[in-house]
């Protein structure tokens, strides 16, 4: 027997809308900005704040420092602790 995949991918598709509009009303990004991203980019901009998916999706200069900022610390073991 096997399992419709209907339900599954509908509640990707709200899963998706949701947090794409979340993204739009909380951090006050545009629709524009968003279009194209994948569901596992989203949730990274959502929960971590990643500086990549953020410097793709914006294109500020802040962002790409950022992103190098943490290769420096990763390649010369800066890290606190």
């Amino acid at each position: 027997m096997t399992s419709s995949t209907i339900s599954n991918n509908s509640n990707n598709i709200t899963d998706y809308n949701m947090l794409r509009n979340g993204l739009i009303n909380l951090a006050g990004y545009k629709y524009q900005q968003l279009f194209g991203l994948k569901m596992y980019e989203l949730e990274d901009l959502f929960y971590y704040n990643d500086p990549v998916v953020r410097y793709k999706v914006t294109g500020r200069k802040r962002d790409w420092l950022a992103i190098q900022f943490d290769k420096f610390v990763d390649f010369f073991d800066l890290k606190e602790g």
